[in-house]
């Protein structure tokens, strides 16, 4: 029981601790410093495990996503930086940075799966000219670069798994306005099952009971 207590007590000393970093990674996003990029390939590596969680792996898989679509999109022409200098801001870093950070959350399945589920920044078009670029100007050692473009397949792979699970899905388990398989349902009186997004936004509109659509004791609705 003691040793048990001790490794559930160290796993989670190790999260609290990687979320700590985590926070502090993004004050200095906010803050603006050249180095934060490297600061966050760093703890990617080191402390992944505060990543594997549903919504943080979600979160990391829109940013790296949306940046790698920005740098290599069709809008990169304008992508138009005054004095990059003094902000520290070099395209060619950046793309480094991006690409080697998805390398090291991508031991997560999570990590992908949140990637191949992006579908307003994720575009494997880009990504593989993002993959032109790396070899064309060598900022990657050549290993590196490979791994990422394994990784492209297997991003693409979870894609097409889970369009064919769509396609033949029961419409029961299709969301009525998205037409995508529900994920996490829940039923709620008088709207019927919603996916957990939907039920996330709904929440966040209502001053109401999640689960008898009520008002809330002490709201002001209503």
């Amino acid at each position: 029981m003691r040793v048990e207590r001790s490794v559930r007590e160290s796993s989670e000393f190790s999260r609290g601790f990687g979320a700590a970093v985590v926070c502090v990674v993004l004050c200095l996003v906010v803050c603006g410093t050249r180095s934060t990029m490297d600061l966050m390939i760093d703890v990617t590596e080191a402390h992944v495990q505060a990543f594997e969680d549903d919504i943080m792996a979600k979160r990391m898989a829109t940013m790296v996503s949306f940046y790698l679509n920005k740098l290599n999109g069709r809008q990169v022409r304008q992508l138009i930086v005054a004095n990059p200098k003094k902000y520290g801001f070099r395209s060619k870093e950046f793309l480094r940075q991006l690409v080697h950070i998805f390398l090291n959350l991508s031991v997560s399945r999570k990590f992908l799966e949140a990637v191949a589920d992006d579908e307003r920044s994720y575009d494997a078009k880009v990504f593989q000219r993002a993959i032109k670029a790396l070899r064309n100007r060598k900022l990657l050692p050549a290993a590196k670069i490979d791994s990422f473009e394994s990784l492209l397949t297997q991003v693409d792979a979870i894609q097409k798994q889970r369009q064919e699970a769509e396609e033949n899905a029961p419409d029961k388990f299709l969301d009525p306005l998205m037409s995508t398989v529900r994920l996490f349902p829940t039923y709620i009186l008088g709207h019927g099952l919603l996916s957990a997004c939907r039920f996330s936004k709904r929440n966040a509109n209502l001053v109401k009971q999640p689960f008898l659509v009520i008002p809330a004791v002490g709201g002001g609705g209503g």
